[in-house]
């Protein structure tokens, strides 16, 4: 089988999975008993529910048990500087064991159910291996096109290495100095690298529209004088 060939199959079969991925994303709803369906999510989004509300409970729990024992040890304390004579007795502390969480009943989600559920994941997870695919190609195949001809070979290493320029060049002439963004409380607007690698993907774009116009308007003067 020549490579053309199965290059072409393996395109047929990646873009059958997307559309099957794009078409169950928009119409997979269909596939199962809407009501039984939303009866499950519903009765899973409350499990989520009552497992949060218990650990904020504990949380609760455990706060107020560390607030007793500041209270006791303040009294403590107190007494030790009031009572003289007698040495004061530490009190007790109580604490509070939280009781055991709750057993969440399991949601039966059928085949299609499940993957209904988790159909934005799928989606993603689809997308996340055409970028990765698609960055593998555009690697890959220009590399076996140069060495299975020489002679175009010595034109693209000129085309990389002034592709590497242009980068590296952007990178050195970006500015690291922070940006003063009204209500913005992140931190990639102080960040050095986040600032570098900012200024470096802008200036590339300028360099590269910039000599997009000047290769049309060229194209454009070289026909009168043609």
């Amino acid at each position: 089988m020549s490579f053309s060939k199965l290059a072409s199959i393996t395109l047929y079969i990646v873009l059958g999975i997307s559309v099957v991925v794009i078409v169950f994303f928009y119409f997979g709803d269909k596939l199962v008993n809407e009501q039984a369906y939303q009866a499950k999510v519903t009765q899973l989004e409350n499990q989520s529910n009552v497992q949060s509300g218990f650990d904020f409970q504990q949380d609760m729990g455990t706060d107020t048990v560390g607030q007793a024992a500041d209270t006791t040890a303040a009294g403590e304390a107190a007494m030790a500087d009031t009572t003289k004579a007698d040495t004061a007795a530490a009190a007790p502390v109580v604490e509070q064991i939280a009781p055991p969480a709750p057993t969440p009943e399991p949601v039966d989600f059928t085949f299609f159910e499940s993957l209904v559920y988790n159909k934005t994941d799928i989606a993603l997870g689809w997308a996340y291996i055409l970028f990765v695919l698609t960055a593998f190609i555009s690697i890959v195949f220009p590399i076996i096109h140069m060495f299975s001809n020489p002679a175009t070979m010595v034109r693209t290493l000129i085309i990389l290495v002034v592709v590497a320029v242009v980068i590296g060049g952007a990178y050195m002439l970006g500015s690291d100095t922070p940006l003063k963004i009204p209500g913005y409380q992140g931190t990639d607007n102080s960040d050095p690298q986040t600032l570098k690698l900012v200024d470096m993907g802008l200036l590339t774009t300028f360099f590269i529209l910039g000599l997009t116009l000047l290769s049309i308007l060229y194209s454009e003067i070289a026909k009168y004088f043609k």
